[in-house]
């Protein structure tokens, strides 16, 4: 009965450190087969957060360059991960926001009330132009007060 439940509570802790081994023998063996995948021309990301290219590889080192004219050798076990190039929509402009920012500019899509910067305001509003006179507000834009009157802020 003894040995039942030393087995039983050796199985309990043992059985997930050997399937937690396991899979991180598998993890680290897929990041090497990427990291020696790797060709000139890839676009990669370092472990310490660089993104480059490379340019040249040997054995365990590559050649990356970080910017236009600025190489750097680097062992192999530094790649972190390669970057999978996106396509860019051809009417957009990369690193733009694009549709996105379009649709939140759009007057329709904004809130009742939401006042936009006043450099993006068209030409025709009295806070950008003050040859335009403003148009008088209905009574659901009024904060309560009536035109005429001063606040009292005592």
């Amino acid at each position: 009965m003894d040995l039942l439940l030393l087995l039983l509570v050796l199985a309990v802790f043992l059985l997930p450190s050997f399937f937690m081994m396991r899979s991180q023998k598998k993890r680290q063996q897929q990041v090497t087969e990427m990291q020696y995948s790797i060709n000139a021309g890839d676009r990669i990301v370092t472990v310490a957060g660089f993104h480059a290219t490379v340019v040249a590889t040997r054995d365990t080192e590559v050649d990356l360059e970080l910017a236009p004219g600025t190489i750097v050798t680097m062992e192999r076990q530094g790649i972190m991960r390669k970057v999978e190039e996106t396509p860019t929509p051809y009417n957009e402009v990369p690193g733009s926001a694009g549709a996105v920012w379009d649709q939140a500019a759009a007057p329709e899509a904004q809130e009742p009330g939401y006042t936009t910067h006043p450099e993006n305001l068209p030409a025709d509003n009295p806070q950008t132009n003050p040859d335009v006179t403003p148009e008088p507000r209905s009574d659901s834009q009024t904060d309560g007060f009536p035109e005429d009157e001063t606040r009292d802020n005592r």
